[in-house]
């Protein structure tokens, strides 16, 4: 196979040592994640434990270079072993090298898997020190990254730089984002992709779950209810939506609108503010972070992306298992995940009322 690059090599090769006569040893592999409050990379990192937790071939722990967070509460709960480094974010801290390099020389893993830059830089240093394989995750596009801290484009550009050195494979949620690393510098060969997935028993239509919802929302079943389920964060574009959300409101008085994920509550000053200056006080549910997601998206009309720059969305993959239909920008692997279905508009006020308009005339 020439350089040990291909993930089914290197998952065959970690599982050679785990068998002895007839019981089965447990592959051990260690998760590092830069956090663990909600956010795609961190739900689907939660997912993937949660179905390994059934299997007795497979044993997980899981470490966050901030602090635990709602989805390492989760996991507690459902016993998975979780440790924060509680690094502070965008404060460069050697320490939590050694913090990680000790959990890791504890847990003795077989492989490190990692989950956005971060934490792909500081693992790929303790699994190459430790002689442990490390597999990294893109779960972001690099156009976002004129957005962001100048430690997380340093972090970047040495991920770029190392990747050969410090990683086994490169695992990337999105075709889009795949080809912006190739062209960045990061190997090609090291790169497979395998796009998000969703639970279609999970995640399925479900009347009766959006009769509950309209009913605990005191919002009747003729009304026309359009969502958007994303972080509070400047890349995932509030602002838009809502401006957009006031137009709309001009021409259908009696939509309604809802609002979920974490700071997406009463709670955040900023966001309060703005739906009262768009005066939309009276025609938007704001729910925070949201557990039971397939009832939130059978309440909906319509989910809303509207994201200045994506990977692989899985709120639009939830939203269309459910039977959902989506309006969403152009952004990463959104217009390949949609297959015609729903629409795809610019990032504009006006344009994304059209596509509201055009769904719901369908």
């Amino acid at each position: 196979m020439g350089r040990k690059n291909c993930l089914g090599g290197i998952l065959e090769s970690a599982q050679e040592t785990k068998f002895k006569g007839e019981a089965v040893v447990p592959m051990r592999i260690l998760h590092v994640i830069n956090g663990l409050n909600v956010g795609g990379a961190e739900v689907m990192l939660a997912e993937l434990l949660e179905q390994f937790k059934v299997q007795d071939d497979i044993d997980c722990a899981v470490v966050s270079l901030k602090d635990i967070g709602e989805i390492g509460e989760r996991l507690q709960e459902n016993g998975i072993e979780v440790q924060a480094l509680d690094m502070i974010s965008g404060v460069p801290d050697i320490r939590g090298y050694f913090k990680l390099r000790r959990i890791a020389s504890n847990f003795k893993p077989d492989l490190i898997q990692t989950w956005l830059q971060h934490a792909d830089l500081l693992g790929g240093l303790v699994g190459k020190s430790l002689g442990v394989p490390v597999v990294w995750g893109i779960h972001f596009s690099l156009a976002s990254l004129g957005n962001t801290k100048w430690l997380h484009r340093v972090i970047a550009h040495l991920c770029m730089l190392w990747a050969e050195d410090l990683s086994a494979a490169v695992i990337s949620c999105a075709h889009s984002s795949s080809a912006d690393h190739i062209k960045a510098g990061y190997p090609k060969a090291l790169i497979q992709t395998i796009p998000n997935g969703v639970s279609t028993q999970r995640f399925r239509p479900n009347n009766g779950a959006r009769v509950a919802l309209r009913q605990a929302l005191d919002i009747s079943d003729s009304c026309t209810v359009i969502g958007m389920v994303a972080r509070y964060h400047p890349l995932k574009n509030h602002r838009l939506f809502l401006k957009a959300a006031a137009r709309l409101r001009e021409a259908l008085p009696e939509v309604r609108f809802i609002l979920c994920g974490s700071g997406v509550d009463q709670e955040n000053r900023e966001l309060v503010g703005l739906i009262e200056r768009w005066g939309l006080a009276d025609h938007i549910e704001l729910l925070g972070v949201e557990w039971q997601m397939p009832q939130v998206y059978a309440g909906l009309d319509i989910l809303t992306l509207c994201s200045d720059s994506e990977a692989m969305p899985i709120v639009l993959a939830e939203a269309m298992s459910c039977g959902v239909p989506c309006v969403a920008t152009d952004v990463g692997d959104c217009k390949a995940l949609m297959g015609g279905l729903g629409a795809i508009v610019p990032s504009r006020p006006r344009a994304l009322v059209e596509g509201w308009v055009s769904v719901l005339e369908e």
